[in-house]
């Protein structure tokens, strides 16, 4: 571990979160426009900085975490981004479904109501 100053890796890790979770959350907001999501993400971010810290030299903490929200951020997105795709295919896959049966039950019934018509007519 190194230090910064007389500062240990924990005491900057603490100094950097009291100082910066706000900046730090907005940021991940800018991104995601949800303040609970970007809440979230900054937290994990934190968690991954410490861990980070606990096993390597971080020369550049906070360069570190805008880095880590930034990429949780848009991981975000791009799960959101696939939930929505699944939600329209699901959707319109029921649409679908959903026509089928009415086209089998008018080639069913269509016939027999002709049927029933011809005999009428003889």
């Amino acid at each position: 571990m190194s230090t910064h100053g007389s500062l240990s890796e924990v005491e900057l890790f603490n100094l950097l979160y009291k100082s910066s979770f706000n900046k730090v959350c907005n940021f991940a907001c800018f991104y995601v426009r949800n303040k609970q999501v970007s809440e979230d993400i900054t937290m994990d971010a934190f968690l991954q900085l410490l861990e980070t810290m606990k096993v390597e030299s971080v020369d550049n903490p906070m360069a570190l975490l805008i880095t880590i929200v930034k990429h949780k951020s848009l991981d975000y997105l791009k799960t959101q981004v696939r939930r929505e795709n699944t939600k329209d295919d699901l959707i319109q896959w029921k649409q679908r479904e959903l026509a089928i049966p009415n086209l089998k039950l008018r080639k069913a019934v269509t016939p027999a109501i002709f049927s029933h018509r011809k005999s009428n007519l003889s």
